[in-house]
C-alpha cells in the first residue's frame, strides 16, 4: 500500500508517519523537504511505502498526489493555536511560503478534506490511541498497539530505505530526512501538544483559518480517558524532572545512614555556626 501523509509543519505529521513506518518491510520517507515535489518511487519493491509531505505555497497537494499516486491519503491536523506558536520561531517557518500563507493553504485543504481517506488529529494520536489505531486499521493498513512503542528505530528505517530505493540513496539529507521527531518517551511528547499562546496570536490564527478553528471546536472534546492520560503524562514528566535531584540527595542520605557519627558531627558544626552568628549580632 502507498500512503501519502500530508500536514502542516510542526503538526505531528512526522510522528504519525514514524508510527506507520513501524510495520516491518515498510519504506518510509518520514519527511520530504518542503521545497521538493513527491517522487514516484516506482522502482521500490516493498510491501508498503509511506511518504510525508508538508503544506507549502510552492508545491500544491495535487502535484504530490499526481507524482506519488498513493492508494490512501492521510491528513494530519494539530490545533491551529498550538501549531502556530510551535512553528513561528522555527528557522524554516517561512520557507516555501510565508507561515501565514501556509496556514491559509491548510484552511483550503481542510475545506476539501473529503479527498482524504483519513483525518488524524495530533491530540488524538497522543491522548486517544485506541481511536487512532482503529481508524488506521479501517483504511486497510495493518497496525497494532505495539507500534506505539516505536521499536523500529530511525537507523533501521534508514538502512531499509537505502537498500530498497535509489532515490533514497541519492537524496538522503538533500531532499528527505526524519524531520523533528521527538524520540523521548511519550510523556514528553504529550506535554509538547500544548503551548502558551497570547490573545493577539489567537485572533491572528482565527483570521487565518476560521474553518480549522471551528473544526477543532466541534470535533475535539476532552473526555475522562483523555484527561486521565494527560494527568499521567504530567506525572511522568514531573518524575523525570526530579530524578537527578533524587539521585543526588538519596546518595547523601545513604551515606549518613551508614555513618551515623557523621550526622552528629554535621549537627555540631551547624549549631556552632548558628551560635557564632548570634554572638556576633549581640
Amino acid at each position: 500500500m502507498r500512503i501519502l501523509v500530508y500536514g502542516m509543519q510542526s503538526s505531528g505529521a512526522s510522528l504519525v508517519t514514524y508510527f506507520l513506518a513501524q510495520k516491518p518491510n515498510t519504506l518510509a520517507i518520514i519527511d520530504l523537504w518542503n521545497n521538493y515535489e513527491a517522487p514516484c518511487l516506482e522502482d521500490v519493491h516493498a510491501s508498503d511505502i509511506i511518504l510525508k509531505c508538508v503544506v507549502t505555497t510552492k508545491v500544491p497537494l495535487e502535484t504530490h498526489i499526481l507524482n506519488f499516486n498513493p492508494d490512501k491519503k492521510v491528513l494530519v491536523l494539530r490545533h491551529p493555536y498550538f501549531n502556530y506558536v510551535s512553528l513561528k520561531n522555527k528557522p524554516w517557518s517561512n520557507e516555501s511560503g510565508r507561515m501565514e500563507e501556509k496556514f491559509k493553504v491548510l484552511e483550503t485543504v481542510l475545506n476539501k478534506r473529503d479527498q482524504f481517506d483519513l483525518v488524524i488529529m495530533y491530540e488524538d494520536f497522543l491522548f486517544d490511541r485506541r481511536k487512532v489505531l482503529k481508524e488506521i486499521q479501517s483504511i486497510g493498513y495493518k497496525s497494532t498497539k505495539d507500534y506505539f512503542k516505536f521499536n523500529r528505530s530511525k537507523g533501521e528505517i534508514l538502512n531499509y530505505n537505502l537498500r530498497h530505493s535509489e532515490w533514497c540513496n541519492e537524496f538522503y539529507q538533500s531532499k528527505w530526512g526524519f524531520g523533528q521527531i521527538v524520540f523521548q518517551k511519550t510523556g514528553h511528547m504529550m506535554l509538547k501538544a500544548f503551548r502558551y499562546i497570547s490573545l493577539k496570536e489567537k485572533t491572528r490564527v482565527r483570521n487565518l483559518c476560521p474553518s480549522l478553528c471551528g473544526y477543532y471546536k466541534n470535533t475535539f472534546h476532552w473526555d475522562s480517558h483523555k484527561i486521565f492520560i494527560y494527568i499521567l503524562s504530567l506525572i511522568s514528566q514531573a518524575i523525570q524532572a526530579i530524578k537527578p535531584y533524587f539521585r543526588h540527595y538519596s546518595s547523601k542520605f545513604k551515606y549518613y545512614i551508614l555513618h551515623p557519627s557523621k550526622v552528629l558531627d554535621f549537627a555540631k558544626r551547624k549549631s556552632a555556626m548558628y551560635f557564632k552568628r548570634n554572638d556576633k549580632r549581640s
